[in-house]
């Protein structure tokens, strides 16, 4: 018989067989999906088992001071406490508001620590230094770090067996990684949650022949969640919007693009308002530096983002290419949604992926630990059982899966040592930032001081700091993005404001060549990432006074603290640590 075989719905069944086969379907395929819930909460527990271990490593480390390892978890916690501060008035729209959420790059995390803080038993927390508030980010990120695992579990239930979907997991809280991301404080796994639970919505809603007002409303919902999670969600949209026009059905994503139109809008002008650029000050001041570097390159600096290999970039445009030509044969191959699905999940990643990497040029492991979840996601229902069932769109659909591994691979190599240092790293920070801020608290308790790195130092100290890299001051943003950010700048900020001090960080973001009336007097360092910061005198009547503060604060430093000190008539530097 040459006759093509009957499609699924022209299928008689004999007598009395339906409803028992039916049922059979219905029991074999509850079967896997509760085994794969049992081991999404198994794996759950193991991470965040190993998660608190690591929190327990770190703050021994720290001595009892847990330090997280980003100073941008402490912006984040200073821009909520001022919410906090600022009662039911902070949300009036005046400039003080705009301010304040200028700095804050995830408006729904800083919103979300704001909201923690103000429970009866850490209000009373939320002063300078926070006591069991200070504690939040981690606690909310253990909660996000469970989230995630949950919902990547639900995703692939009915696609792989329970063994796999526990190893999967573990596998997955290792590449993202979720233990270090617990430990920065930042609202990285909250992105990733929302990146997944927005991906999930807006391809059901394209593909799915059902998908109705609800499905519309969880989109949107969806979108907005992750939109207040970043910026960096726009480009998950631009991967959906591409695949909803390639498959003719981009009207139904209208309401949820509007969404995240106008939220960007409300941002931009929000931050407008308070002085700074178009956008959050993270934003404006990666635009700057963008600009400044893409006259330096030219076009040298759209493939040396791409982790600085020219065969990454050849791969990553052979991935999409892969993507674009296949998503047209999937089409026209199958009419089940849950085929269009497993396409789509593959071209959104790979097109994400493409742009992201792009787009962060050196930034930290961290920053695209929020393509990890996707790209399991992605991969993990390509390869699953029954996908792509005609045979050259099942070849078409190893490719692309296979394809789709090369980012995941290159963005995740150094994520098991990561996740091993994390700890360490926390104690960097304790042996630096926090250092400072002791430092500023005994010997500057009022200030003026102006520094690069502002959030520990702000969270910490009640000392007034003037904002020198301008993540926390939308206006030294904007004069970044203008390019008025020289030394004339910097020293009418230092001037006008009567600073004693300024403290440098090792990222060096100050004018090439400094202020001439400074005076370098030492700093604090690690033995991993010497002379990380530096103490400078803001004018020659505070020299013999800061290196006197300086040498008492090592005298009286903690064991691991290490200081060093700049070296008269050019001599070369020393170092002390701490006597413990």
């Amino acid at each position: 018989m040459a006759d093509q075989p009957p499609s699924p719905m022209s299928v008689e069944h004999p007598p009395g067989a339906s409803a028992s086969n039916d049922a059979g379907s219905l029991a074999s395929r509850s079967r896997p999906a509760a085994g794969a819930r049992f081991a999404a909460l198994a794996a759950v527990v193991v991470v965040l088992g190993l998660t608190l271990v690591q929190l327990y490593r770190a703050n021994r480390l720290c001595h009892g001071e847990f330090t997280y390892s980003t100073d941008a978890a402490y912006q984040h916690l200073t821009a909520a406490r001022q919410l906090v501060d600022a009662g039911p008035q902070a949300w009036s729209g005046d400039a003080s508001f705009a301010r304040t959420m200028s700095a804050s790059a995830a408006w729904g995390w800083t919103i979300l620590l704001a909201g923690l803080m103000r429970l009866p038993w850490l209000s009373a927390e939320a002063a300078v230094g926070g006591g069991g508030a200070a504690m939040l980010p981690a606690a909310a990120n253990m909660a996000f770090a469970a989230a995630l695992l949950l919902i990547a579990g639900h995703l692939l239930r009915r696609e792989c067996s329970a063994g796999a979907m526990f190893g999967g997991l573990v596998l997955l809280s290792v590449l993202t990684p979720a233990p270090a991301l617990v430990l920065a404080g930042t609202e990285w796994p909250a992105r990733a949650v929302f990146v997944l639970l927005a991906a999930a919505a807006c391809i059901g809603l394209i593909e799915r022949d059902d998908a109705g007002v609800g499905s519309v409303a969880k989109a949107t919902l969806a979108v907005a969640l992750m939109m207040l999670m970043g910026h960096e969600g726009l480009i998950v949209l631009l991967a959906i919007a591409l695949w909803a026009i390639g498959q003719r059905r981009l009207r139904r994503m209208w309401l949820p693009l509007a969404t995240a139109t106008l939220l960007v809008g409300v941002m931009g002008v929000v931050v407008f308002k308070g002085g700074g650029w178009i956008a959050p000050n993270a934003w404006a001041i990666w635009w700057a530096d963008t600009k400044a570097q893409l006259g330096r390159e030219g076009i040298g600096y759209f493939y040396s983002g791409f982790l600085g290999s020219l065969a990454t970039v050849v791969s990553l445009f052979a991935l999409v290419a892969v993507a674009l030509l296949w998503m047209r044969r999937a089409d026209a191959a199958s009419t089940k949604a849950d085929d269009r699905e497993r396409a789509a999940w593959l071209f959104v990643y790979i097109v994400t992926a493409l742009v992201h990497v792009a787009l962060v040029r050196g930034e930290p492991l961290a920053a695209s630990a929020w393509l990890m979840p996707m790209g399991f996601v992605a991969v993990g229902r390509g390869m699953a059982r029954g996908a792509a069932s005609p045979t050259e769109s099942r070849k078409g659909l190893v490719l692309v899966v296979l394809a789709c591994l090369v980012p995941i691979v290159l963005i995740a190599m150094p994520s098991l040592r990561l996740t091993i240092d994390a700890p360490d790293r926390c104690a960097d920070a304790w042996k630096t930032d926090r250092a400072v801020a002791s430092f500023v608290r005994t010997f500057f308790p009022n200030g003026p001081v102006a520094a690069t790195r502002c959030g520990l130092l702000t969270f910490d100290t009640n000392a007034r700091v003037v904002d020198l890299r301008g993540l926390h001051d939308p206006q030294v943003a904007l004069a970044r993005v203008r390019g008025d950010y020289t030394v004339d700048y910097v020293t009418q900020r230092t001037t006008g404001a009567g600073v004693q001090i300024v403290l440098e960080d090792s990222d060096r973001v100050l004018p090439v060549g400094g202020v001439a009336a400074w005076r370098s007097i030492g700093g604090w360092c690690t033995p991993s990432d010497h002379w990380r910061i530096q103490l400078w005198a803001a004018n020659p009547g505070m020299d013999q006074d800061a290196r006197i503060a300086l040498r008492l604060a090592a005298e009286r430093a903690p064991a691991g603290v290490e200081h060093w000190f700049a070296g008269h008539a050019g001599g070369p530097p020393e170092t002390a640590s701490g006597p413990g």
